[in-house]
């Protein structure tokens, strides 16, 4: 994206948020390398604190225009409720015809999707197990985390995937920095994450829910994910 509008215009402000300032800092670093008319204003920040420190930082000269990137497919793991209110703060700070442009992961079957998310070589159940590595170390806790097991399932109703972890066996769990004590029958489950898949026509009204309306969709070969071209209309 930076490399094809810097073909178009010789000068171009972007603004990257990331969670890891270390990340954003190298990053940076490497960009402005590579790219002589590219300015950086980095935001080491969640996403909703983020938007409203960039309020005061958008262009208002109206012959400029923003673009939002909001890739990959992390609009999937906000709530139906909380995907849209993230939109909305989208929408506030930019301008009519200006654009945001949003990765979506597409529903398909489950044949495809599971294993996606309890893969066989086991990089996700690391991945969601280290979470109470995360406890243990950081809140004292003291999860064993060979007594649980990853597990992902698609729930066709609500069109997600559901991961959790599984207690193997009747448990007491203390986490002292929160003085919380939680009881495990064997079975039992915690929900780490919700991943929600879209089709055109959802996709469709949480843009003209949020003040958007749904441009264009580009696909990948297989037809699995979508990049899809919101522009702000009249608010």
């Amino acid at each position: 994206m930076i490399e094809a509008l810097l073909s178009k215009q010789t000068n171009l402000h972007y603004l990257p948020v990331d969670i890891s300032d270390s990340s954003l800092e190298l990053s940076s670093q490497r960009l402005l390398r590579l790219y002589p008319g590219l300015r950086i204003t980095a935001f080491a920040a969640d996403y909703f604190t983020a938007l409203q420190a960039l309020a005061n930082r958008v262009p208002t000269d109206p012959s400029s225009h923003t673009v939002a990137l909001f890739l990959g497919s992390n609009i999937g793991n906000f709530g139906r409720d909380e995907s849209r209110e993230f939109l909305r703060a989208v929408r506030r700070l930019l301008r009519r015809e200006d654009a945001l442009l949003l990765g979506a992961d597409l529903r398909k079957s489950p044949e495809v999707l599971i294993p996606a998310y309890d893969d066989a070589l086991g990089v996700t159940a690391a991945f969601n197990l280290n979470l109470l590595e995360r406890i243990n170390r950081e809140l004292d806790g003291n999860f064993d985390v060979k007594k649980f097991r990853h597990s992902a399932t698609y729930n066709p109703e609500l069109g997600r995937i559901e991961i959790r972890l599984v207690s193997r066996e009747p448990q007491t769990i203390r986490i002292r920095a929160i003085d919380l004590e939680v009881e495990f029958d064997e079975g039992e489950t915690i929900r780490t994450e919700n991943s929600y898949k879209f089709d055109l026509e959802l996709l469709s009204v949480m843009a003209q829910d949020t003040g958007f309306s749904l441009a264009r969709t580009w696909f990948d070969s297989a037809g699995l994910y979508s990049f899809n071209l919101f522009v702000a209309q009249d608010s």
